[in-house]
């Protein structure tokens, strides 16, 4: 059974593990080759096909995935088996070198292994903790990580509600740790989903990747910003969510390369007055280079007048903007 200390996962090895985790291996790196040289046929072959709609998801995502995010090996360090089902202990090597643990699951079919659909309950049963202004839920696995990740929301919720200019502070938000790759990171109505530790990466000092600490920052203004523009298009809220991963969470500002795009060709960035018509008003999620301006507009009021002067800004919504 699953054992969780320190932050590692502890396997309790059982007969015949040995040689599941090898046969297991053997799929998941073949699985890698696959996806690394877009051959969506071998791929298929190493798929779970009792759930078809899941099975197009992956083979959709070996078509379309960049090549800057396809790991560079794989291997199997540990596998838990139930019955014909096994969860592993993956280890990600990247092409910087830096490695990555996860978790992966996997059935066994007529004799063969294969990539499985996520199944959560094989990682124990849900638990519950509470802060200000959150409900955590999460399984085992991620229990060594809960504090941190409490502490982390709660000092972004006191940020961002300052900069944001927050009306409602006394409703709790739902934080729901994910461990299904096709369902963590869409948000609920009310609250956050963002990906388990073990589904995002741990690294190699235990500790889980930022890419978790943004997407907890993402989805937290996304839901803070209504309450501060609530008749704003929801364009706004997801400039308002790529600006806040750059303000809290170290991530770049989009639109760097459009910019670079444009000066090269001779061209000018849109009019601001543009930009907020069309993601404020507008709701034309579709515009890249008007989404990342209004993340850059947002990310220069703030900069320059400090505060709450972002939350003064999407407040104006959906008036129009005067220059």
């Amino acid at each position: 059974s699953l054992a969780v200390a320190g932050g590692s996962l502890l396997w309790r090895a059982n007969q015949g593990n040995e040689a599941a985790r090898q046969d297991i291996e053997a799929v998941a790196q073949a699985a890698l080759l696959a996806r690394q040289d877009g051959d969506r046929e071998l791929l298929r072959v190493l798929l779970d096909p009792s759930d078809a709609a899941w099975v197009d998801q992956q083979l959709d995502k070996a078509r379309t995935l960049p090549g800057s995010e396809i790991t560079a090996a794989l291997s199997v360090e540990r596998v838990e088996l139930n019955g014909d089902r096994g969860l592993a202990a993956v280890i990600e090597t990247q092409a910087d070198g830096g490695q990555l643990r996860k978790l992966a699951y996997f059935r066994r079919r007529d004799g063969q292994w294969l990539l499985a659909p996520a199944e959560p309950a094989l990682l124990g049963d849900q638990a519950q903790q509470e802060s200000a202004h959150f409900t955590v839920t999460y399984r085992p696995p991620d229990e060594p990580f809960v504090g941190d990740l409490i502490n982390a929301a709660e000092g972004a919720y006191v940020t961002l509600c300052g900069e944001l200019r927050c009306r409602d502070d006394s409703r709790p938000l739902t934080l729901q740790l994910q461990y299904d790759p096709d369902s963590a990171a869409a948000g609920t109505d009310g609250g956050l989903d963002v990906p388990s530790p073990w589904l995002s990466g741990v690294d190699q000092d235990g500790r889980p990747t930022p890419a978790l600490y943004q997407e907890l920052v993402r989805q937290l203004a996304m839901q803070l910003a209504p309450a501060t523009a609530p008749e704003a298009a929801p364009a706004l809220w997801q400039a308002v969510g790529a600006w806040a991963v750059s303000d809290l969470a170290g991530a770049a500002l989009p639109g760097v390369a459009l910019f670079q795009e444009r000066l090269r060709a001779g061209e000018l960035p849109l009019p601001l007055d543009m930009v907020w018509s069309e993601i404020a008003i507008e709701d034309n999620v579709a515009n890249d280079l008007a989404m990342a301006q209004m993340s850059q507009m947002l990310a220069f009021v703030q900069a320059t007048y400090g505060a709450d002067a972002a939350g003064k800004l999407i407040e104006g919504a959906p008036r129009h903007l005067h220059t």
